[in-house]
């Protein structure tokens, strides 16, 4: 899941969530090797499996739920899919 709209926006996006800040977001849909958070109208973050809290292997079933609120420190913007990367990893 990417951020889909007008690819001029996409460094709007960026400025809004830049790299380090601390966001919170709500979980839109869950896939195997992670999670995408809406981040307000118009971002969308992926927070990887090996980015998500806690220690150890994970299985599907210790992810984030959708609807359920994350907050997560933006660690890289990619360009290519328009998608801000998120890590809960200190």
């Amino acid at each position: 899941m990417t951020w889909l709209g007008d690819p001029a926006t996409w460094d709007e996006v960026k400025t809004q969530f830049p790299i380090g800040a601390q966001v919170t977001g709500v979980v839109e849909s869950v896939a195997p090797f992670g999670v995408f958070v809406r981040l307000g109208d118009d971002g969308v973050g992926l927070l990887r499996v090996p980015d998500m809290a806690g220690d150890g292997p994970k299985q599907v079933t210790d992810y984030l739920q959708v609807g359920q609120t994350v907050t997560a420190m933006v660690i890289w913007h990619d360009d290519r899919n328009r998608q801000v990367t998120l890590s809960q990893r200190t």
